[in-house]
């Protein structure tokens, strides 16, 4: 999920779902008189006795203990292969599912022994900084999903782990369950013209 704060600040990864958002904005100051909305300025600096801020100041106390609550757990680096001879290197392979992606890789390591497929099958999904960022990160999600859906082992895999529901849902869907199995090919033939429309936004 892509979520942002509010209307200044970049989009990112988060783990928050709607509700916590709506409940952060209606956060003025925890301690200590503020005359504006504090999320609407950012922290310039904690000092001994003020924090400064973009716009104005708030005062400060030594045994308070400040909590960078929107700091970034990951910030862009450049990609590079995930399986370099003796080296791996962790990123995400899914959008937004870093733990996910952690266990994938573990298990191509595991599991198979070609370091070309490995890197074939674990193309790095970036994170998002802007709102069009969103694009590529789903191109490249979406060709991944596609080679896991051919490879037999990672197909199994993905039906067996806890951190794919979505795997283990579609496997439980038959012909006898009529609403669910239109909703499923109704998906399905979706993704070659979302994947096509994707590339189309990415050109433009």
């Amino acid at each position: 999920m892509i979520m942002k704060c509010d209307s200044d600040h970049r989009r990112d990864c988060s783990p928050q779902r709607p509700p916590h958002f709506r409940s952060v904005r209606r956060v003025f100051t925890v301690s200590g008189p503020a005359p504006e909305n504090v999320n609407e300025r950012q922290v310039r600096s904690l000092e001994a006795d003020r924090i400064a801020l973009d716009r104005g100041e708030l005062p400060a106390n030594k045994a308070w203990l400040y909590v960078h609550c929107s700091a970034k757990a990951f910030s862009p680096v450049p990609r590079r292969p995930i399986f370099a001879n003796d080296t791996i290197t962790l990123q995400s392979v899914r959008t937004c599912q870093p733990i996910f992606s952690a266990a994938l890789i573990a298990y191509l390591e595991s599991a198979i022994v070609d370091e070309v497929t490995r890197n074939a099958m674990s193309s790095v999904v970036p994170l998002p900084e802007v709102p069009r960022d969103w694009l590529g990160m789903m191109t490249i999600s979406m060709s991944n999903q596609y080679l896991w859906s051919r490879h037999e082992g990672i197909r199994r895999w993905l039906v067996s782990s806890r951190l794919d529901g979505m795997a283990a849902a579609f496997q439980s869907v038959t012909e006898n369950d009529a609403k669910r199995y239109a909703l499923l090919e109704r998906y399905r033939a979706s993704i070659a013209p979302a994947a096509a429309k994707l590339q189309q936004l990415l050109a433009d």
